[in-house]
This record gives structure tokens, C-alpha cells and sequence, in this order.
């Protein structure tokens, strides 16, 4: 069975901080990741509700590990405006994954990855584009006001 998604992603991540976020539209509806790599903690926010997680993976490194292979260079875009790129594989255990990242920046520009994914068989791919570098918006990591409440489910007897 293929299941296709399409989907619009802004992606914000801190080396520094250690912390991650994604804003997603997906089939319409907004979805947003924070994951706070130092506490283990992400928090899921969908449809106004959210979940908080413990989160055991691991920071991304700011370039390539060096255990990856490099898979070789090209360039990317027209004659006028170019973008010289390298490619590298990266194997674990149970995924492959082909990263492309720009040559003088390291700025992750495609990712591919097949194998196992969360346990099942599957193949997915991303490519980015109208990248930013540079100062991210004050505030951009702060726990929305939803999260900052824990859920509570209905009273059930007395």
C-alpha cells in the first residue's frame, strides 16, 4: 500500500539550546513539534490539545557523523544561481539514509531514508527549500500556554 502526504514543514533547531521545533500543515491542519533534547521532553501540539513525552533521541549533530560515507558532489540549481552540494550515506541498524547537505555551510538541503521506520517497512523523503540561517524569532521554543496545563480527564464517581 503507498500512502502519499503532502505536507509543508518550518523547521527551527538551536545547537546551542539543543532544542527543536516543527510546524507542519498537513491534509490542512497545523501540527507543532518542540523538542527539548537536554530534558528528553517533546511536546505534541494538534487540534489545540497537547502531549507531553519523554523523547530519547538524541540531538543532530551539525554536520555529517563521522561514520557516514560520502556519496559525492553536485551541483544543484541553474547556471545563474547554483548551490554546490555533497552527498552522504549514513547506515544504522535498521535505516539507511542518503543526507544532502550545501559544501560550505552543511545545510541540509534532501534527506532520504528507507528501512525499518518506527518499526515498520518504509521509505521517506524531504526535500528542503527557501532556507534561513541565521537569528531565530525570540520565543520561537517557548511552551505554548496548552502545555503548560496538564490533561485531565472527566470526573468518575464520588
Amino acid at each position: 500500500m503507498i500512502c502519499l502526504i503532502q505536507s509543508n514543514f518550518r523547521v527551527y533547531y538551536d545547537y546551542t539550546e539543543r532544542m527543536a521545533k516543527t510546524v507542519a500543515m498537513v491534509d490542512g491542519k497545523e501540527q507543532i513539534s518542540i523538542i527539548d533534547y537536554r530534558n528528553n521532553v517533546t511536546y505534541s501540539i494538534y487540534d489545540g490539545v497537547c502531549t507531553k513525552n519523554a523523547s530519547y533521541n538524541e540531538a543532530q549533530r551539525l554536520c555529517i557523523p563521522d561514520d557516514a560515507v560520502f556519496a559525492g558532489s553536485q551541483i544543484m540549481g541553474s547556471p545563474n544561481n547554483s548551490l554546490v552540494v555533497n552527498t552522504w550515506r549514513i547506515t544504522t541498524s535498521d535505516l539507511t539514509l542518503k543526507v544532502t547537505v550545501t559544501n560550505d555551510t552543511c545545510t541540509i538541503v534532501q534527506e532520504s531514508m528507507y528501512g525499518n521506520i518506527n518499526g515498520s517497512p518504509g521509505e521517506s523523503t524531504y526535500l528542503l527549500s527557501d532556507v534561513t540561517e541565521g537569528a531565530l524569532p525570540n520565543g520561537i521554543f517557548n511552551i505554548p500556554p496548552e502545555c503548560r496545563q496538564p490533561l485531565t480527564g472527566p470526573i468518575v464517581g464520588r
